[in-house]
């Protein structure tokens, strides 16, 4: 939406996959300013210090429900 200026409401009345398919289009021949800006300074989001989810390995599973049930 912050390509756009849209609201979500806009996008979701509105945008179609075709258009939104030639949104994408677009923007790869001509990138928002703020994407060339972010690219040129070589920014990169700051790590969030939370660690990767993970699912639980079956044997985890079978470890917290001992007779099986809930």
């Amino acid at each position: 939406m912050a390509n756009a200026g849209w609201t979500w409401d806009q996008a979701l009345d509105g945008l179609t996959v075709p258009r939104y398919l030639a949104l994408q289009a677009e923007w790869r021949v001509r990138p928002p300013a703020h994407w060339l800006l972010a690219a040129a300074l070589k920014y990169r989001a700051p790590e969030s210090g939370v660690a990767p989810s993970r699912r639980p390995t079956l044997d985890e599973m079978r470890a917290a429900l001992p007779d099986g049930r809930l």
